[in-house]
């Protein structure tokens, strides 16, 4: 997992954004695998933003929160000028998503809280962004992302605008990759995805599975315990013992390694994965699948994956 600098102009002034590469080859693939695909992850966007007609509420949530995210310090050099400007998160998207058309990627990756908070306004904003990628997007929601039973029309339809219809579970397929989607934003996951994974892995086919909160694998633990301290349960799925659900999505993703490519996800807000093998994308333990997290984008980061066939 090699992690570079790439240096940027924007409006805004210069800066760096923080790059991890990783190279994936496909099951039975030769030797001398080319580059048969390229996707790009990105992760915890937190956009929040409001139009003047908005509800009051809605406008003091986005300023203030905004306020929140920009403290972590993803930061521009203002030209002539020298002075230092940090970006707030909807000024870093726009950075990101001007270096992703420039990698031109097949798809997009993007792995929850791509909202800072259920809103329409929101919504549509994260859905211009995604139109502006130029490339497909896949999203498995995070907790930021969550509407709530019974949540108003307007704003149930903006979700499925940004988020797509079957939020809980949805494949798609990609140059022969099926592309799992899945909501466990709350850091559970339901008896009827963990059945739709167990048909969908019993297909044997390639896949990359996309989730907010990590799977439990040694990669994450230990970086994340750094973190959030030693109660997991709610940052890393199969991490309690007792959530049944938990356990088996894990083992199921566990046990079928040989055809799940990688898991990517979010909601801890570190880079990990990879392992001793840094470079060739290994992971740590030969008995877990492989899993990446990510920075958040709001902090200047995003993952380059080629998939070699």
């Amino acid at each position: 997992m090699a992690i570079t600098k790439v240096p940027f102009n924007s409006v805004y002034g210069s800066g760096e954004i923080e790059e991890s590469y990783v190279s994936i080859t496909m099951p039975g693939a030769p030797a001398d695998a080319k580059r048969i695909c390229r996707f790009i992850h990105i992760s915890d966007l937190h956009i929040a933003t409001f139009r003047p007609e908005d509800p009051e509420e809605e406008k003091k949530t986005a300023i203030d929160n905004t306020k929140f995210w920009t403290q972590f310090k993803f930061f521009v050099t203002q030209d002539g000028e020298g002075k230092k400007k940090t970006l707030t998160p909807l000024e870093s998207t726009e950075v990101i998503a001007e270096r992703i058309r420039a990698l031109s990627p097949d798809a997009v990756f993007l792995t929850g809280d791509t909202v800072d908070f259920p809103s329409v306004t929101n919504f549509m904003k994260a859905k211009e962004f995604m139109d502006a990628l130029n490339s497909k997007c896949f999203m498995a929601p995070g907790n930021h992302d969550r509407i709530e039973n019974g949540a108003d029309q307007a704003l149930a339809d903006a979700f499925t605008l940004a988020v797509g219809t079957n939020a809980d579970f949805a494949v798609d397929t990609v140059f022969g990759i099926d592309i799992v989607r899945i909501d466990d934003g709350l850091g559970t996951v339901t008896r009827e995805q963990v059945e739709k994974l167990r048909l969908q892995l019993e297909r044997g086919r390639p896949t990359i599975v996309l989730l907010h909160a990590p799977v439990m694998t040694e990669s994450v633990v230990a970086p994340a315990m750094g973190m959030w301290g030693d109660d997991l349960s709610k940052w890393v799925i199969g991490f309690n013992k007792e959530n049944k659900e938990n356990v088996e999505f894990l083992e199921l993703l566990n046990s079928n390694r040989d055809h799940v490519l990688s898991v990517f996800a979010g909601h801890v807000h570190l880079i990990t994965g990879g392992g001793e093998g840094k470079d060739s994308g290994e992971g740590f333990s030969p008995d877990e699948v492989l899993q990446y997290t990510a920075n958040p984008t709001f902090m200047g980061f995003l993952r380059v994956i080629d998939i070699l066939g």
